[in-house]
């Protein structure tokens, strides 16, 4: 079956695609005005030929060959041929990267981490709990939610920020950041803490180690050993620096990454 206006207006949300996959959905459950859920999901490639459809509470978009769907209220992943890779048992999980990802067998709790072949690889020594997380589906020009439990906590150079807590692949706790804070990248970890009443960010190793003291109102990842920071006085500045926070040049009024 191609992709067709007919079924275009049959589609109760908007079209999205990832990873030349793009996903319609083809009908939702009208009984709750307020929290629709969707039953069933059709999927296309690049050249809108349908691949499968799909019956299920939630589907994620495609990532790296891989979706998040929700099915009787437990997750699991499938391909783009619409298969398993890992059942829908999870009461909830985050989101696959370099090959882990963390999963719940109660709701709103994190209790191990897996492979993308369902093999437990690490556990914590204390189920993490976690705040609800909804998912919106854009439906009749509308947002609406559709399920709740999905979270986007991932592994990135082996550490997963857990609101703002970083446990490594077995899910021993390396250690924790005050304030809040992002993944690690290119070996450094941005964080952002009050001084002096402002929010300014800084940025540590990635064993926790304070590398640069907080000076910035804005910061971006490291890549190539150089990040993008801004400093705001009464207008925005925008500087490059390197990994002893030096500042290396300036860039202008906007954060020129691509300058990296």
């Amino acid at each position: 079956m191609l992709f067709s206006t007919q079924l275009l207006a049959q589609t109760t949300t908007s079209v999205t695609s990832n990873d030349n996959i793009t996903k319609v959905l083809i009908k939702a459950d009208t009984s709750n005005f307020y929290f629709l859920t969707p039953q069933k999901y059709a999927f296309f490639d690049a050249n809108k030929k349908q691949l499968f459809e799909l019956n299920a509470e939630y589907v994620s978009e495609f990532k790296n060959g891989l979706a998040k769907v929700k099915v009787a209220g437990k997750f699991g992943f499938i391909n783009t041929q619409g298969k398993f890779v890992i059942p829908a048992k999870y009461s909830c999980v985050g989101d696959l990267s370099e090959n882990l990802l963390v999963v719940g067998d109660s709701a709103n709790q994190f209790n191990k981490i897996i492979t993308i072949k369902d093999s437990v690889v690490g556990k914590f020594a204390t189920p993490i709990k976690l705040a609800e997380s909804f998912n919106g589906e854009g439906v009749d020009g509308g947002f609406v939610i559709t399920t709740e439990n999905v979270h986007a906590y991932a592994f990135s150079e082996g550490l997963i920020n857990i609101e703002n807590r970083f446990y490594n692949t077995t899910g021993s706790l390396a250690f924790t950041i005050p304030g809040t804070s992002g993944n690690c990248h290119n070996g450094m970890i941005s964080f952002e803490v009050s001084v002096n009443g402002k929010e300014m960010f800084g940025y540590c190793d990635k064993t926790g180690k304070p590398l640069i003291l907080p000076r910035f109102h804005e910061a971006h990842n490291f890549v190539n050993e150089r990040a993008v920071v801004g400093i705001f006085e009464k207008q925005w500045k925008y500087f490059v620096i390197d990994k002893q926070g030096k500042i290396l040049r300036y860039i202008g009024h906007t954060p020129k990454e691509k300058l990296l």
